[in-house]
């Protein structure tokens, strides 16, 4: 059976992404700090708990910070990636979850100014192709 995409997975073992993340070690725990606040509502899920062992396996970095117990809930927040075509982005983002209903989850993202031209340049020269 085919492992489906799983951001932590490829998070904690993409050594590409990690060379891409500045602080990625930092943004790393923060990840792994709100997973663990996702857990929190579903301490009996199997699926969660299959996650959890398979990443003590996997990360060096997840055995050390997982027993730690640290959570986060994040609501606001300031994104930066690299792109090689488009080179350093920034977002800011809000999720946006309501108190009644745990596993909703709308993430909106929004590019700064500079980032914003880039990617209109790119797709602007995508479609003149």
């Amino acid at each position: 059976m085919q492992q489906r995409t799983n951001w932590m997975r490829r998070l904690l073992t993409d050594a590409k992404l990690k060379s891409n993340i500045k602080d990625w070690e930092a943004k790393a725990q923060i990840i792994i700090a709100r997973f663990r606040a996702d857990y929190a509502h579903f301490p009996n899920d199997t699926r969660f708990k299959e996650l959890i062992e398979e990443f003590m396996q996997i990360s060096q970095l997840f055995r050390e910070i997982w027993p730690l117990h640290d959570v986060q809930v994040v609501t606001d927040c300031h994104k930066r990636m690299y792109d090689p075509r488009i080179g350093e982005m920034e977002f800011e983002y809000v999720t946006l979850q309501p108190p009644t209903d745990p596993d909703l989850k709308i993430m909106i993202y929004t590019a700064s100014t500079d980032t914003a031209a880039r990617l209109q340049s790119l797709m602007s020269t995508r479609e003149h192709r």
